[in-house]
């Protein structure tokens, strides 16, 4: 096998960071929790035979590559993070060993280049056991040529923007949809899940008009769990009512006093009411035991930030039979 200094030199990134001996670390790419242990790892791989059977795996388990310096605000090279996105793409379609290994990849990258994209598409349909991917480009070039490419091995998709919902229909088998754009978009989800509405079990951080969930009742008839990133109305959650896998629904809420809101409850009975809306929409679903009694969950968060007494912070975490 070839030693690890030379597979950094190939690679230039592992799991996310800087390998490349003349790399400056300050331009670093960020890579949150997992970052701590990385050069633990890296050490104990050229330590021993036995020790590296063990860690190898464990440093390519994920891959992040996105702009984020530690310190102070964003002023990384978009060069840098484009040449490392490559030099990662490239070395593991080499090394299919390493390939292997992979179980998350993130990436966020602002190209047009088309041998970069091209590369990093063949580079993610060799991954097969990469079952999380967090996807996102500047929407034009990333559409258009994600179009045509596969990913099947992917069951949980993260969504870091609300223009990424491209990279969903390259995952047919996806199960868990996750949205980091908040409140920021989605207006339109209608034709996005036509391929995975089979599969899809958990819908999160999206607000849904009823037009929306009329197509997801249409589409997703194996939707399990429902996560809202602020108030829906209790009108609104009866809609989900014929779908009869549905197990989960939640809602955290954050609201500003003394801001302007798309809606917000108007009093603490209509907070009550959205739990009594809940609770009957989920009477008569099977829970996650696969039996009609227990197995399903309601979880309310809601908290005003700010002077409103008609509207108190409520939090609410029941199991429904």
């Amino acid at each position: 096998m070839k030693s690890q200094k030379h597979l950094r030199g190939r690679v230039g990134v592992i799991s996310g960071v800087a390998s490349d001996d003349d790399d400056d670390d300050d331009d670093d790419v960020s890579y949150g929790e997992h970052g701590r242990y990385l050069d633990p790892l890296r050490a104990l791989c050229q330590t021993s035979q036995t020790l590296r059977a063990v860690c190898l795996p464990l440093l390519w388990e994920r891959i992040h590559v996105y702009y984020c310096r530690r310190n102070g605000p964003d002023h990384s090279d978009p060069e840098v993070i484009r040449s490392r996105l490559y030099r990662i793409s490239s070395g593991l379609i080499e090394n299919r060993t390493l390939a292997a290994y992979v179980r998350v990849f993130n990436f966020f990258v602002q190209t047009d280049n088309a041998a970069l994209i091209s590369k990093l598409i063949a580079c993610l349909s060799i991954l097969p056991n990469m079952h999380t991917l967090s996807a996102h480009g500047n929407i034009f070039e990333f559409s258009r040529r994600f179009s045509q490419a596969t990913f099947p091995q992917v069951r949980t998709l993260f969504l870091p923007a609300c223009n990424a919902g491209y990279i969903v229909p390259c995952c047919p088998q996806v199960r868990a949809v996750i949205s980091r754009a908040r409140m920021k978009g989605w207006t339109n989800l209608v034709g996005l899940f036509d391929d995975a509405g089979d599969t899809l079990e958990v819908l999160d951080g999206f607000l849904m008009s009823p037009e929306i969930i009329e197509y997801l009742i249409e589409t997703t008839r194996n939707l399990k769990v429902v996560k809202f990133p602020d108030w829906v109305s209790p009108d609104t959650i009866m809609l989900f009512k014929p779908l009869m896998k549905l197990h989960t629904i939640e809602m955290v809420a954050t609201h500003y006093h003394h801001r302007r809101q798309r809606q917000k409850p108007k009093s603490d009975g209509e907070l009550d009411m959205w739990m009594s809306a809940a609770k009957e929409v989920l009477a008569g679903h099977e829970g996650r035991n696969g039996q009609i009694r227990g197995g399903k969950r309601i979880r309310m968060c809601y908290r005003l930030i700010g002077y409103d007494p008609a509207v108190p912070a409520k939090f609410q975490d029941v199991e429904v039979d």
